[in-house]
Order: C-alpha cells, then sequence, then structure tokens
C-alpha cells in the first residue's frame, strides 16, 4: 500500500504545481522564532519559515521537487531518520490521513514523540469524510486515485492515548464542497471535515 500511495502522489506532481499554505495557525501553540521544525507529508508546502529553521519531507521525493524545497527529505513518517529529541515542533497537514493502517498511524505517533524534545509540540490537521467513520474510501482527484482513512473521533482518541497522555483534538468546519469518493467500490457523496491534533511532549 505505501508504494502505491507513493506512486500516486509522484503522479500528482506530474500534474502542476501543487503548493498549499500552511493550513494552521502555529502562532496559536508557539511564540519562538529559532524553533527546530519538522514538517511530514510537506508536498510544496510553504509558510513554516517565519518560525525557524525547517525540515520539509515527503514520501514522494517528485512532490519535493515540483515544490521546490530545498530543504525537503523523502522519507516514511512512520520510520524517521532523526535522532531522539531532535526537534521543538513537528507538523504535518493532510497527511495523517493517508496512513494506510493502524499499524502506520501507530508508528507515525510513536516517531513524532520520539524526534520531539521534552516540553516540544506537534500540531497534526487531517481530514475525515462526514458520514465515514473508521473506514478505508478512495477520492478520485483529477485521474488519480487517492486512498484515506476516514478516522472517528473515538477512534483517534483510541490510538493517540496510546502514545501521547497530554493530547487536545477539536473538529473544524466541514467542507461546503461536495466529495466524490467510493467505498467498497460503491459510489458514494459527502462531504469533508478535519480534526486539528495538538500533541504535547
Amino acid at each position: 500500500m505505501k508504494r502505491l500511495i507513493k506512486k500516486q502522489w509522484d503522479k500528482i506532481s506530474s500534474l502542476g504545481k501543487y503548493r498549499r499554505n500552511l493550513g494552521i495557525d502555529l502562532s496559536k501553540y508557539v511564540s519562538g522564532r529559532n524553533l527546530k521544525i519538522l514538517d511530514l507529508g510537506s508536498g510544496g508546502r510553504r509558510g513554516l519559515d517565519k518560525f525557524g529553521r525547517v525540515i520539509y519531507s515527503d514520501i514522494s521525493l517528485k512532490m519535493l521537487q515540483q515544490g521546490e524545497l530545498s530543504t525537503g527529505v523523502n522519507l516514511d513518517a512512520s520510520s524517521l531518520p532523526f535522532k531522539d529529541a531532535s526537534f521543538d515542533v513537528v507538523t504535518s497537514i493532510a497527511m495523517f490521513h493517508h496512513l494506510p493502517t493502524n499499524k502506520d498511524r501507530l508508528s507515525f505517533l510513536k516517531e513524532v514523540r520520539r524526534v520531539l524534545k521534552p516540553g516540544g509540540i506537534s500540531v497534526i490537521k487531517f481530514g475525515f469524510i462526514l458520514g465515514e467513520a473508521d473506514a478505508q474510501i478512495k477520492v478520485k482527484w483529477s485521474d488519480v486515485d487517492r486512498f484515506y482513512y476516514s478516522m472517528s473521533l473515538e477512534g483517534l482518541k483510541k490510538i493517540v492515548e496510546k502514545v501521547f497522555s497530554n493530547y487536545s483534538v477539536k473538529m473544524g468546519e466541514y467542507s461546503s464542497r461536495e466529495v466524490k469518493y467510493s467505498k467498497n467500490h460503491v459510489e458514494k457523496v459527502s462531504k469533508f471535515g478535519n480534526y486539528e491534533l495538538v500533541l504535547r511532549k
């Protein structure tokens, strides 16, 4: 499945510039301007540099290249190539829902905790499909199938609490845009919601 996810993002990178703003207000959580930051699943994202030194990263090297991210590192977020307690902040936007299994999601959270410094913070924002709880779905984007895991709030808390005791999560507003997706080969229509998960070490 990970090879398939990498392949889908390599293909998305070829469709044109894929750049996103940060998508979160990091200033709500940190006040420093000399922080060491790791951004996971960056794609072509910008917006963190004003807070300190940033390492952008993605499973798809082609996504980093089309985003022209000079500090980009090609990696698997469930097995990070960094030393323990390396970062003040770890961010991840619109990536967690692409991790295919509970094992991958748990490994991701464990790695985030491992590389955070004591007192560090992680802000993770990701989506879910309204009406789909703890379900693997497929969304067509252009001519690329994008795989999502639509997590319930209860399911999210259950996995987070295996790794972090100090956390908060809030649900964002639902998108007004309808999304077409398939589940078990059945075509459906719904809307996106999102979670903003804040983890403290």
